[in-house]
């Protein structure tokens, strides 16, 4: 049998607009937030889809941005640490590892200032791969979590003129 991908994604972004109505949603919404915003980006869902209903239940922009930051930053940050320990798993990746080797060798930390933008889990393979390289967390922290804020403000501008737009 052939499973209907459209349906799928359709039925996935269904329950999380049917989630965010309830009254668990609505008491922790920014929990909610920083949880999904902490996931690996493979999951094809923005964070908007919570973003977009905490802003309309008149959650303060800035604590939402904040949410995703720190997050995202607290995703990262074990995609790091799982790199960094468990590397021989990645090794067999040795086309990806090769390409996003040549992004950190090139650009050094400030490729960890876009990666929390990235899309398809790109991002996500250049934090595991630096934790593979073992390189120094200390150094690139603060441009993933700088990062991991600019995501968080570019989906609250995006949801804020979504609004302004069409209501």
């Amino acid at each position: 049998e052939i499973i209907n991908l459209d349906i799928v994604y359709q039925n996935i972004v269904n329950a999380f607009m049917e989630f965010t109505k309830t009254e668990l949603f609505q008491k922790f919404s920014l929990l909610f937030i920083a949880l999904y915003a902490s996931t690996p980006s493979l999951i094809p869902l923005p964070n908007e889809i919570l973003v977009l209903p905490a802003y309309a239940l008149g959650v303060n922009s800035v604590a939402i941005v904040l949410a995703v930051a720190l997050g995202g930053f607290a995703g990262d940050t074990l995609l790091f640490f799982s790199g960094h320990h468990f590397h021989n798993l990645y090794k067999k990746k040795k086309h990806a590892m090769q390409m996003t080797s040549h992004w950190i060798s090139r650009y050094h930390q400030w490729v960890y200032l876009i990666s929390p933008t990235l899309f398809f889990g790109i991002g996500d393979l250049l934090v595991i791969i630096g934790g593979a390289k073992h390189l120094s967390y200390k150094k690139i922290a603060p441009f993933l979590f700088v990062g991991n804020l600019f995501r968080g403000i570019w989906g609250m501008i995006i949801v804020i003129s979504g609004v302004r737009l069409f209501f």
